[in-house]
């Protein structure tokens, strides 16, 4: 037994145990409070309480600290009055203007003589939970009402008014959609709008001052207006707002399961800072009205074809004819996952574009199933990224139908989450873009292909490059060693030699550019000439002969048939052919032999080259023929060359009348090209015009006064140096209008006349003196060595055509010419 010093008061110990239980009751997590009297004055109040109702409420009665809730007001007054013990399951509770659910004990406290003196109070909020499960129903309710045809207008104020019952207080909410052409928000749904209201702001336009709905369509983004009274986006309809109580307004753009604009969902007087979980509702609500209005497209175009079918019986074959085009146009197709059940859904266009039959797919592996192997692995992680992260599902793949075609898809959609975050659904649309994908694809190859022939355009400047700076420059240097006159006799002829073999072979490449530019353009002209095909083939075996030996090669020509002495086709032609096949064999063959066979068979004459040279890969081969490409780099390197002798060749064998290709080749073992074009037999000709002879005296033109009209100095002094060295006279002209005035003034036998000068060309200045009655010789020189350019210049007036650069017997002949014409 305690001694009487430790013995401890029983009102004491009471006290104790009392404070003990309050000491437990602060920290529950449930609410807890005790209140006395009628009045329910609250004697004590736990933390988790003093959280719920954002203050201490001790010493004040409900109906003052709480006048707002007046749900329990009488469930406190019952309990008081019958001592009765009272549970309630998800009571409202107003607070703050805002309601909230909580599961509530109310149990009567008694005196020592048992009498009813107060009222204990245990309580749990579940409004988090009761407005998830609302919600929840809310959407099932909505889409049940879209799939069974409720008018869009009911469906969107259910959702509308889900929002404002989420976030409660003074809320109002409204839903505009896009107008079809994209310029207007059009009234959807604003039940705790006036109607008013309602009227006169359907039809607002989208614009960047537009208030916050027609603001937030403008730019695509969430706009939050906090004083509507004071903010700029506002200042056109302010009055508006404030006629019908709006203070502030919270616009939220909504899209599409593709990320289009459809229209916009508004909450006006929502006060800041938001709840917690203000955000997600919106967000869950919007998403669930974007689905709604996708649906309802859907049934629209649906309703519409139907609607078609019901018409007359007259009209039968036309409504067909137009169910059948509303079915092909509406190209989008929607699908419905249901996640837990594993159950998937596709609409009809899906259906076709997938080409299955009704049945045939029930689970989402049957619709993995259908994709493409390629495609397989990789649409299923994105499917499960969406699913854990929410990640935007929006891809392109491939599905093979049951026949075996395959068909590219774009396929959007999203996932719905309950109020934990445990997915349900999986939504979205799919288009069918076969052929845009194969446009796609083409285009890409296309653009590689472009960017090839970019890059082998770029390998023939650079090559181009080479070719003209290496003879430029070995005509530079040896002209500048002319300048000095100390050197030897046999120096300056070896000089003088390689300037004009240098000289000839840019001649020649300039050549080839001009022909293959022609032959690219379809301006190619061949003459019909009577010429000896064995003097040609004679001449040509002769000179590369000469060129294989140079080289250490042996060449032969071979004859496999007779040949005709004479054929008519053209000679220049045909010898620019030979000369780049033979040629291109002797360059390209370090060691070894050159064969050439001939022969000419129902007017169709063959020239085979073989050669032991370097050969030509299988890759190269596939190329060989590309204007601007040779065999490879190290062909370049190596051997030099601009990559257009084989290409213009076979554009030249093709333009008369037969082809040319590479029969066979292997590497550093040699190859063999075949070379063909038509030529048909001709006769002797009777009256072949012999050559024109050259004049053998000094000064072969005496005598003769010539006006030279040109523009480049350096021209106008080599003609002169030649004029005189023939005996001629001259008058220089620096343009068109010039040689004009001095013909006018000077008596002048021939012009000479440049066809490109500043200020007056040469053409105008030739019509000019022909219509002036000059009747003598013009002669037109011209760096524009083409055909057309020579039948222009011949309409213009002028009385012989000359190419550029000037050949000096050439020039003398014509000029002898023109002075017979005088006489």
């Amino acid at each position: 037994m305690s001694s009487p010093d430790q013995t401890i008061p029983l009102a004491e110990a009471i006290a104790n145990e009392r404070e003990n239980f309050r000491q437990l009751f602060r920290q529950t997590p449930e609410m807890v409070c005790i209140l006395r009297g009628p009045e329910h004055v609250f004697e004590f109040v736990n933390e988790a309480h003093i959280r719920a109702l954002g203050f201490d409420a001790t010493g004040q009665a409900v109906r003052v600290a709480q006048p707002e809730s007046v749900e329990v007001h009488g469930l406190l007054d019952k309990v008081y009055r019958t001592g009765e013990t009272a549970d309630l399951h998800e009571i409202p509770v107003t607070l703050a203007d805002r309601v909230r659910y909580f599961n509530l004990t109310y149990s009567a406290s008694r005196d020592s003589q048992g009498n009813v003196n107060g009222v204990m109070v245990l309580g749990t909020e579940v409004t988090e939970q009761y407005l998830s499960r609302e919600l929840l129903k809310t959407q099932n309710f909505a889409l049940e009402m879209t799939l069974n045809g409720s008018p869009l207008e009911k469906v969107l104020s259910i959702l509308a008014k889900a929002m404002e019952f989420q976030l409660g207080r003074e809320i109002k909410a409204s839903i505009l959609i896009l107008s079809a052409d994209g310029k207007y928000l059009r009234h959807g749904a604003a039940p705790s709008m006036p109607e008013e209201y309602n009227r006169l702001i359907d039809g607002l336009p989208i614009g960047p001052r537009s208030g916050s709905c027609g603001t937030a369509a403008y730019a695509e983004k969430e706009i939050n207006v906090v004083e509507i009274a004071s903010d700029p986006l506002w200042a056109d309809f302010r009055d508006l707002a404030k006629n019908f109580g709006l203070r502030s307004c919270r616009s939220i753009p909504i899209r599409s399961s593709r990320g289009s604009l459809m229209g916009t969902f508004a909450v006006y007087n929502q006060p800041l800072p938001v709840w917690n979980s203000d955000q997600q509702i919106i967000n869950l609500i919007t998403r669930t009205t974007a689905l709604i209005l996708e649906r309802s497209l859907e049934e629209r175009a649906k309703q519409e074809a139907e609607a078609a079918l019901k018409e007359s019986d007259r009209l039968l074959r036309l409504s067909e004819e137009r169910l059948g085009l509303a079915i092909e146009v509406a190209k989008v197709g929607f699908y419905d996952w249901n996640i837990p059940e594993d159950h998937i859904v596709f609409s009809r266009q899906m259906m076709a574009d997938w080409g299955l039959r009704e049945g045939s797919l029930r689970k989402l592996e049957d619709a993995v199933g259908r994709i493409h192997p390629d495609d397989r692995q990789r649409v299923s992680g994105l499917i499960q990224d969406t699913m854990v992260n929410d990640s935007p599902y929006a891809t392109h793949y491939r599905v093979v139908r049951p026949d075996g075609e395959t068909v590219w898809l774009d396929v959007r959609g999203q996932v719905h989450r309950d109020a934990n975050g445990t997915p349900l659904r999986f939504f979205g649309t799919s288009v069918a873009i076969t052929e845009q994908k194969e446009k796609e694809i083409a285009l890409k190859r296309a653009q590689a292909a472009a960017e090839a022939a970019n890059r082998a355009k770029g390998l023939f400047l650079a090559n181009m490059s080479h070719e003209i700076r290496t003879p430029l420059g070995a005509i530079m240097g040896f002209l500048e060693l002319l300048k000095n006159p100390n050197h030897k006799v046999d120096d300056l002829d070896r000089f003088i030699g390689v300037i004009d073999r240098n000289s000839k072979h840019l001649f020649r490449l300039v050549d080839d550019i001009l022909d293959l530019s022609k032959i690219e353009a379809g301006k190619i002209v061949l003459e019909s000439l009577t010429f000896s095909l064995t003097e040609l083939l004679a001449d040509f075996t002769a000179m590369m002969s000469f060129r294989a030996q140079e080289n250490g090669l042996k060449f032969s020509l071979d004859l496999e048939s007779s040949l005709p002495r004479f054929v008519v086709g053209d000679p220049t032609r045909l010898r620019q052919v030979l000369n780049n096949v033979v040629g291109n064999a002797i360059k390209f063959t370090r060691r070894g032999e050159v064969r050439v066979k001939a022969s000419f068979v129902d007017d169709l004459f063959t020239v085979t080259v073989k050669d032991t040279g370097v050969g030509i890969s299988p890759d190269a081969a596939e190329k060989l023929f590309e204007p601007f490409s040779q065999g490879d780099d190290s062909t370049t390197r190596l051997f030099g060359g601009t990559g257009l002798g084989l290409v213009l060749t076979r554009r030249l064998t093709e333009a008369m009348g037969g082809d040319f290709s590479l029969q066979a080749s292997e590497v550093e073992r040699g190859s063999t090209f075949v070379a063909r074009v038509k030529l048909t037999v001709g006769k002797s000709p009777v009256n072949a015009q012999a050559p024109a002879p050259h004049p053998t005296t000094e000064q072969p033109l005496a005598g003769l006064r010539v006006l030279v009209a040109d523009d480049s100095t350096d021209n106008q002094n080599l003609i002169e140096f030649f004029l005189t060295e023939w005996g001629a006279t001259s008058i220089l002209a620096n343009d068109g209008r010039e040689a004009i005035q001095l013909a006018k003034e000077f008596p002048v036998d021939v012009i000479l006349m440049d066809v490109q000068m500043p200020n007056v060309d040469g053409h105008d200045a030739t019509r000019t003196l022909r219509a002036d009655g000059f009747a003598r010789p013009i002669i037109a020189l011209t760096a524009h060595a083409m055909n057309e350019e020579k039948a222009r210049c011949l309409e213009s007036g002028f009385s012989v055509f000359l190419s550029k650069p000037i050949h000096r017997p050439t020039l003398l002949a014509a000029l002898v010419d023109a002075r017979k014409q005088l006489n």
